[in-house]
């Protein structure tokens, strides 16, 4: 008989696939991220109604294929959060797509990764407390970097390993830090000029304890600093620029204000935002 597998889940994707199938792109503690067909989703109410929205936290039970290479087959799955105050509010329900885009993105399928599994579940929880969706996705982004393996050095020269200070950085993107704007002077300037104050800000949210991030508040132009910095490192390690972010460039003056958060909506659960797939 084909092995049974049950896990707690966050969906992060879903696509239709054919008359009446769902994909899901599934993400949990002990499998990771992989790819798994509903069959039926898009006609059965019964069990999968509104349980396959981005975002949602399932209690999932896999039937797991029997070929190499197939699909597994969600079986059944519960309901365990679904984060109503994300789905109220355009930004924050495009920072939590965010998320989930950059985690489908760097992810290989089935490779657990607990540290990312818990940021996500931390952000989810901050988004639906209504926090600032521009600050939230920076924290996501640069804590992401880190557990990936490209966290960089953001709080000190690359070069001479001086404390940055000032308005004149340089971001080196390929090397994930800055150059003091002694060790660049005389180098072409480019457009990765930023103020130190936004990569100190990184380095906090980078490396503190989950608990301490509430403790810096930034101002909105340092928030969209501290964004486009993230945003270039991730576009050069994956080599592409995620739909997300093509998102929150149209709408930056709002989702890096202090009312980031409140920018009502409904019906942002069926939203392909973000989606990558």
């Amino acid at each position: 008989m084909p092995e049974v597998v049950n896990s707690l889940s966050f969906v992060l994707f879903a696509r239709d696939f054919g008359e009446s199938d769902k994909i899901v792109t599934l993400f949990s503690r002990s499998r990771g991220k992989q790819r798994a067909i509903a069959k039926g989703a898009k006609r059965s109410v019964k069990r999968f109604l509104n349980a396959l929205e981005p975002c949602n936290l399932l209690e999932t039970s896999l039937v797991l294929s029997t070929r190499q290479g197939g699909l597994d087959r969600i079986d059944s799955c519960c309901i365990k959060e679904t984060f109503p105050g994300i789905r109220s509010c355009y930004n924050r329900f495009l920072s939590a797509t965010l998320a989930c885009e950059l985690l489908d993105l760097w992810l290989k399928d089935l490779d657990p990764h607990p540290g990312l599994f818990g940021l996500l579940n931390w952000h989810l929880t901050e988004m639906n407390r209504r926090e600032q969706p521009g600050r939230m996705a920076i924290i996501f982004a640069v804590r992401t970097l880190s557990l990936v393996g490209y966290g960089g050095q953001l709080g000190r020269c690359i070069k001479c390993n001086s404390e940055l200070h000032g308005r004149g950085i340089q971001l080196k993107p390929e090397q994930g830090g800055f150059l003091c704007g002694s060790c660049w002077s005389g180098e072409p300037v480019g457009k990765n000029i930023f103020a130190a104050g936004a990569a100190r800000s990184l380095a906090f949210f980078q490396d503190a304890p989950y608990e301490s991030l509430s403790r810096l508040r930034l101002s909105p132009d340092l928030m969209l600093q501290c964004w486009n910095i993230v945003s270039v490192l991730h576009s050069v390690f994956l080599q592409r620029t995620p739909k997300s972010f093509q998102m929150v460039s149209r709408v930056r003056e709002s989702f890096f204000s202090s009312a980031g958060s409140e920018v009502k909506g409904a019906g942002y659960g069926n939203s392909r935002a973000s989606n990558s797939n």
